[in-house]
Order: C-alpha cells, then structure tokens, then sequence
C-alpha cells in the first residue's frame, strides 16, 4: 500500500473503518467496478504479506521443536541459540550444533 495512503489509516482498527475512510479520501464516483479493482489489489497483496509471515512462522517452529529435542549433551548450545534476539533460521541452528 501507498506510504501516503497507509499513514492516514494505519490507526483504524477495523477493516470497515478502512474501507470507509479510502472510499471518502479517494472515491469520486462509487461504482461497484472500482470497489471491486481496489478490493482485489488489496487481496492479493495481504496474500503476498500472509504467505512470508506464514513461511517466517513455520521456519521459526522449525528450528524451536529441533532445539526441543536436542539432547542433554547440547545443553550449552540451546542456551547459545536462545539467548539470540531472533532465533535463527532451522539451518542456522543445525549450523551451530555441527561446529560444536
């Protein structure tokens, strides 16, 4: 979404107040055709934002349920790993238990 256009409705809380608020902002005619152009673009660019939330989440879960099961023995390399600001990547982790 347009920088300008976010700034003026970032702080709507639900959808409807969005729509109402872009609608009155830039609407000059409200026809059911531009309703449904800007509603499509919309769609599509949280399906692009939804799916790299989703992929960072599942990585995420990927390397948490790995240094779940680590044995005892990598006790010292659990602790290195979360005591990162961001846990690393399920890779990354690997990584780290391979140079120890």
């Amino acid at each position: 979404m347009n920088t300008e256009i976010c700034d003026t409705i970032m702080f709507l809380r639900l959808t409807k107040y969005i729509w109402d608020a872009i609608e009155q902002t830039y609407s000059e005619a409200k026809t059911a055709a531009q309703v449904y152009t800007v509603k499509v673009k919309i769609v599509a660019q949280n399906r692009v934002y939804d799916a790299t939330v989703m992929k960072e989440f599942i990585e995420q879960e990927s390397a948490y349920d790995f240094i779940v099961e680590l044995n005892p023995e990598f006790d010292q390399v659990r602790i290195q790993v979360l005591c990162k600001i961001n846990v690393p990547s399920f890779d990354e982790v690997v990584a780290i238990i391979g140079g120890k």
